[in-house]
């Protein structure tokens, strides 16, 4: 990690990413007055989903890290 000066000799081999995408509103209006934790099991299928996806994406644009 760059910001982190010992990053390379604490974790040796290990990289991260930081995955941001722009959402709808509406994708999440159905949980909306919710409190973290107390959403149930679709809202977590949802983020699975979508983690998902994203991770699709990420393994387009850089196949070298998928499995990592």
């Amino acid at each position: 990690c760059t910001k982190d000066p010992t990053w390379s000799k604490r974790l040796p081999g290990v990289s991260n990413a930081i995955l941001i995408s722009d959402g709808l509103f509406e994708w999440f209006e159905k949980w909306h007055g919710t409190h973290v934790r107390e959403r149930g099991a679709d809202y977590e299928e949802f983020k699975d989903q979508l983690a998902k996806h994203l991770l699709d994406i990420l393994y387009e644009t850089v196949p070298q890290v998928k499995g990592k």
